[in-house]
């Protein structure tokens, strides 16, 4: 189990890695689907929404995007890994 998880945490850092980066070059609209989870906690932390804050909560902001983000990627791999590991188990 704990194996499980710990594939699904580095496979979702490098996934959430990878968008993250595109998403700060580009600012593509699309890419925020995808990073949709840490979009809103850090829209919540800045004061006025997209267009608030200091240079440091915008940092700190970006910080708990990123983290919030690994996280639900980390969850949904690892029940994905489990499901696909138990069909497996099936066949």
């Amino acid at each position: 189990m704990q194996k499980t998880i710990l594939k699904a945490a580095i496979v979702s850092l490098v996934i959430v890695s990878i968008l993250t980066l595109l998403f700060f070059k580009s600012n593509s609209n699309i890419l925020v689907f995808l990073l949709y989870p840490g979009a809103i906690v850090a829209l919540l932390m800045l004061p006025g929404g997209a267009h608030g804050g200091t240079l440091a909560q915008e940092h700190v902001a970006r910080m708990a995007m990123f983290v919030v983000n690994v996280l639900a990627y980390t969850i949904i791999l690892t029940v994905l890994f489990r499901l696909f590991r138990r069909m497996l188990q099936r066949t």
